[in-house]
């Protein structure tokens, strides 16, 4: 399996890095706000990306501009993506779309995309989890009068909702926001909302989570409303390579991570060295590499939404060597599941007795 990572334990990697079939991204973080500006004459972009816990400004030189020398990227979480200024072409799939300023996409996962970097822009990327989406849209509420509690509701918090279900697996859909009111006017108040979510996430002083899920709250506010956005939900094809890989990852999902190859090949039809290949080509892991990435990330989220023992929770999570489990964990999350549990914590919360 090749991994690239960028520098100072970023939550960020990168399988597939160049690979022409995709990329694909890994994150583990509830959330990643990157700002982005590129120098078409000087072919340069400039990256400014922060996660809860770390931050990376840095320009770097892409070389040739045209798309044949970017290779398309997908990912596992929704990402947002809004010109500031300028416009940018987004290639999504097959396909090919001009964003401008004010202009915003929202692309469901799975879905290889890549911006093509040929004229002057500045744009927001947005990945955001949907444990991170569900917190800003349970938490939006308001009071009709002092006794009385009530969720907001809109169209664009039901397509986000909907995104989450098992059957988004197999579909290629994504929304497209055009600003109906003056671009700059309307860049203006989504600005205000991308500058405190990048200072809140850098600073992370008391409360900072709070406020990121309001400002993401406000951000989905304005693009649902129909005074200032118009909204078009753009349905794609998946290829039958495609639709195949999506069905064996939520078949290991749904098997918690195991991979039983006679059950496998069989709820598929198709061998296992075939599996195995569309596997290593969507995702740049193998079955089995796959298969442990769901087990560590239901074990991590164990660890983090319950008081289970970390003993109970590798056994839970089919690991019969702990000092194994143990090692792999710290090469994908930089700690031990103790150090995790108390890094991802609240103040409050203890476990007594756990030892690293």
């Amino acid at each position: 399996m090749t991994t690239q990572q960028f520098p100072a334990q970023s939550p960020l990697n990168i399988r597939n890095p160049g690979n022409r079939e995709g990329e694909y991204f890994d994150l583990d973080s509830l959330y990643m706000i990157t700002l982005e500006s590129c120098d078409a004459d000087r072919q340069l972009l400039y990256h400014t990306l922060a996660t809860p816990g770390y931050y990376l400004s840095r320009s770097c030189a892409v070389g040739s501009l045209l798309p044949s020398m970017r290779p398309p990227h997908q990912h596992k979480y929704i990402e947002l993506v809004y010109i500031l200024k300028g416009q940018m072409t987004q290639q999504i799939e097959d396909f090919q779309t001009t964003y401008m300023e004010g202009g915003c996409c929202i692309l469901n996962k799975n879905m290889k995309h890549v911006e093509i970097c040929s004229s002057d822009f500045e744009a927001v990327f947005l990945l955001i989890s949907d444990q991170f989406i569900r917190k800003a849209i349970e938490e939006d509420f308001y009071y009709p009068n002092h006794q009385q509690r009530q969720v907001r509701a809109n169209f664009l918090y039901q397509a986000l909702l909907e995104f989450q279900k098992q059957e988004s697996f197999f579909k290629k859909e994504y929304l497209d926001f055009i600003p109906k009111q003056e671009p700059a006017a309307v860049r203006d108040r989504a600005q205000r909302i991308f500058a405190s979510i990048l200072l809140e996430t850098r600073l992370q002083e008391p409360g900072f989570l709070s406020i990121v899920s309001g400002q993401l709250a406000r951000l989905f506010s304005l693009l649902s409303d129909p005074s200032v956005y118009r909204m078009k939900r753009q349905n794609l094809k998946s290829s039958k390579e495609e639709f195949l890989f999506n069905r064996i990852h939520l078949y290991l999902l749904e098997n918690h991570g195991r991979v039983d190859y006679a059950k496998l090949e069989k709820a598929m039809n198709y061998t296992r060295d075939y599996l195995n290949r569309v596997v290593k080509k969507r995702s740049g892991m193998t079955l089995v590499e796959l298969g442990q990435q769901i087990c560590l990330e239901e074990a991590a989220d164990m660890l983090i939404h319950t008081d289970k023992g970390i003993g109970h929770i590798i056994q839970e999570a089919g690991y019969v060597n702990r000092t194994y489990f143990y090692r792999i964990f710290q090469e994908k999350y930089g700690m031990t599941p103790l150090e995790y549990r108390k890094h991802n914590a609240r103040s409050e919360d203890i476990w007594p007795g756990e030892t690293t």
